[in-house]
């Protein structure tokens, strides 16, 4: 396992975030991202308003030894900000679902992407269905 030290932080990511007409990032790396908050990746979903496809080392979070604070619920932003984005790819905790979830308080929301492909990677989910139901809600085909 990675400790959370080990991990390339935010801090790594933001000169990219002046590149606003970026159409594709895919960034592989032994080690994995840790965004420490939903205010990060709110920040590259906003600095990214033209991408297609947004990769960030999917499936390398689970090799930290603590849970990531990025939930479904802060892939939002995305739905907000990208409305070209077809393809992400970002490791997350989905294992305690937030209370907005079991409340579906954001199923009149629309997305303004085309997102056809979501890679989660080693992401923990819990509740499988539940996972599915929420992004359908935020991500509908």
């Amino acid at each position: 396992m990675c400790a959370r030290r080990e991990m390339v932080h935010f801090g790594s990511l933001e000169p990219l975030l002046t590149l606003h007409n970026l159409r594709s990032l895919i960034i592989k790396i032994t080690k994995g991202f840790y965004f420490s908050s939903p205010m990060e990746i709110k920040r590259i979903a906003t600095s990214f308003p033209k991408v297609e496809t947004l990769k960030l080392n999917q499936s390398a979070y689970s090799r930290s030894d603590e849970p990531s604070p990025i939930t479904v619920v802060d892939l939002f932003p995305f739905a907000d900000h990208c409305p070209h984005l077809q393809s992400l790819g970002i490791t997350f905790d989905a294992t305690s679902p937030p209370e907005i979830i079991r409340q579906n308080v954001f199923w009149d929301r629309m997305s303004k992407t085309i997102l056809t492909d979501l890679y989660v990677g080693d992401s923990h989910i819990k509740d499988p269905a539940l996972f599915a139901a929420t992004l359908s809600g935020v991500f509908p085909l």
